[in-house]
């Protein structure tokens, strides 16, 4: 009863053809557009270091109440006015705005670490206590 409706369908092999050559240039086809999107990926994602370089010298507490939508706006006008080769390879502000956001919760999760381990730090004894 259930026989006919549980059969697989097996697809037949292919079979060699003239286009068999162009099948062979087609799988190395493939393989350049990887090598150009890796390529094209550096410089698209060469911005991140500039962002960090931007947000480094700022206080933290002074990003977070800016917000990464007006952080993401200023860095862009730098950009615009001081770094026009990578101006032409930013992507939309949105993508910028989510690096921002990663970028301060990285800054937030050091500043805690690094006042975490102040606090569990043991005070040394002064060598006139006995």
């Amino acid at each position: 009863m259930f026989a006919d409706h549980h059969v697989a369908f097996v697809w037949p092999e292919p079979k060699p053809s003239a286009s068999a050559p162009q099948f062979a240039e087609d799988s190395t086809t493939p393989a350049q557009p990887v090598s150009t999107a890796s390529k094209e990926a550096k410089p698209r994602g060469a911005y991140r270091n500039a962002l960090r370089t931007y947000m480094a010298d700022r206080d933290l507490t002074a990003l977070v109440r800016q917000g990464k939508d007006a952080i993401a706006a200023d860095f862009i006008d730098y950009c615009r006015r001081k770094k026009q080769e990578l101006f032409a390879k930013l992507p939309k502000a949105r993508e910028i705005a989510k690096q921002v956001q990663k970028i301060l919760d990285d800054r937030r999760t050091k500043r805690q670490t690094d006042n975490a381990s102040n606090h569990s730090q043991t005070p040394a004894r002064s060598p006139n206590r006995s």
